[in-house]
């Protein structure tokens, strides 16, 4: 339709027709007898609707435009080409400028620097082939991530199975059998986090293989101190139950090993149902050598709650001592008959009103300044002699449960660490091993040793 000679009548009537939405309406609402001429007419519009007017960009806007962390390299020729047509008389050299400056470091930045294209074509083409390759290698990558999640989830399934109807406990011996023989598991006087703790400290453990599968598809609530890692329960983990089978028949570990069951270290651990915890002969590991003592790598100077009953409510309330009666007198044997004399008279009460602390080995280390605290359910150790003792955070166990009425409000410990530990000097010494709350808080001692480590001892 040509109105380019038409009256203004004529165009002041045929303008609404090209009109829709918000300018239709705008249009509707003129008052009647208002517009005298069609220039009259253009100019309102134009006044009415300049905000929606498109304006062209400078150069300068182009230099702006970076590739965004998560933006391939595609997408990020399409926006920058996008932006670059809305920019009136471009220069070819701030283009090329400006599209080799929003790039992120990558193989085609540092080509183009080594090697500036000649024109915009040029940097474009040789962009556009990179482009390409990247979505090759991202759609390879996809099917072998692909093919590896089916291959774990295969391997999780079976691992499933054969995990079904296995036992949490270590004081009964379970069904399943060891490394292929005809003999079950060594049954155990101590959790099996604790065996291991001691593996570790004794150079025993060897780092297990990852495990396979999607971490997230895991039990996210179980945690295995051997595999450092989700999935399934220390008590539960098959491979750290071969390790511990393998490194008893080899002659470790005795002192874990219930009735002596199994082979024996010269001069190890062997429990004996005929004699008293005093009369037991100890090994090597139940005293300190003279040239242990002399060989320390050096000298450290300076409750109630905790997992020593569980780290959960089912294990602490398993682990309640049964009530006092029949049935608790009948685990009471007495081996030997014990007479008080007149020379064992209790001396009288002095004035005397200074708090236990003694010295104890550890690590090769010579700790002081350790208190005795007979009111503590948790044996304690602070976290500054932790790091002088020469051990690392990735040998804690983890533990959910904080310390009660240990500083003011409750403490959640850093972990939890198995030690032996020497009470004593040669040759009126014993050696045990103690379960430790590792706790960052000040304090003028080194160790707190509660009643667990004075009922062993």
């Amino acid at each position: 339709m040509r109105l380019q000679t038409a009256a203004d009548a004529v165009r002041c009537k045929t303008f609404p027709m090209f009109l829709e939405g918000r300018a239709r309406q705008w249009f509707q609402g003129l008052p009647p007898r208002s517009i005298s001429s069609f220039t009259q007419l253009a100019r309102l519009f134009s006044a009415q609707f300049v905000s929606s007017r498109a304006f062209s960009k400078s150069t300068a806007h182009l230099l702006t435009i970076q590739q965004r962390v998560e933006e391939s390299l595609r997408e990020y020729m399409v926006r920058f080409n996008n932006e670059s047509l809305q920019v009136r008389d471009r220069d070819d050299k701030v283009v090329m400028a400006a599209f080799i400056n929003g790039l992120r470091k990558q193989k085609l930045y540092t080509e183009l620097v080594e090697r500036p294209p000649k024109s915009v074509r040029e940097m474009l083409d040789r962009a556009h082939e990179k482009a390409n390759a990247e979505e090759a290698n991202r759609l390879k990558s996809a099917q072998e991530r692909q093919r590896d999640d089916k291959r774990r989830r295969i391997t999780d399934q079976g691992d499933v199975r054969r995990d079904q109807g296995r036992k949490n406990t270590y004081d009964h011996p379970p069904r399943s059998r060891p490394l292929g023989g005809d003999k079950p598991w060594t049954s155990l006087t101590a959790p099996r986090a604790r065996v291991l703790a001691v593996m570790e400290q004794e150079g025993l453990s060897r780092p297990p293989r990852p495990l396979a599968g999607d971490r997230g598809r895991r039990d996210q609530d179980l945690y295995c101190a051997y595999h450092r890692d989700v999935g399934h329960d220390t008590e539960d983990c098959r491979h750290l139950k071969k390790e511990i089978e393998k490194l008893i028949r080899r002659g470790h570990l005795g002192q874990f090993v219930r009735d002596g069951r199994a082979d024996q270290k010269p001069g190890g651990f062997k429990r004996d149902r005929t004699t008293s915890s005093h009369d037991r002969p100890r090994g090597p590991r139940d005293r300190t050598p003279e040239q242990g003592v002399q060989n320390l790598a050096g000298v450290i100077n300076t409750i109630a709650g905790g997992p020593a009953g569980g780290d959960s409510h089912t294990a602490r309330r398993n682990n309640r001592p049964p009530p006092s009666g029949e049935s608790s007198n009948k685990r009471l044997k007495m081996y030997e008959e014990i007479i008080y004399g007149p020379e064992d008279a209790v001396p009288l009460a002095s004035n005397n009103h200074e708090a236990i602390v003694i010295e104890v080995i550890t690590c090769n280390y010579k700790v002081k300044k350790v208190y005795i605290d007979n009111g503590s359910a948790i044996d304690v150790l602070y976290y500054k002699t932790f790091k002088e003792l020469q051990l690392e955070d990735k040998q804690l166990i983890p533990v959910r449960t904080p310390l009660i009425g240990f500083a003011g409000p409750p403490v959640r410990p850093e972990g939890m660490i198995t030690l032996r530990v020497t009470v004593g000097e040669s040759p009126k010494c014993r050696t045990i091993p103690v379960n430790f709350a590792v706790v960052k808080e000040p304090s003028s001692y080194n160790m707190i040793l509660g009643r667990p480590t004075l009922n062993a001892l």
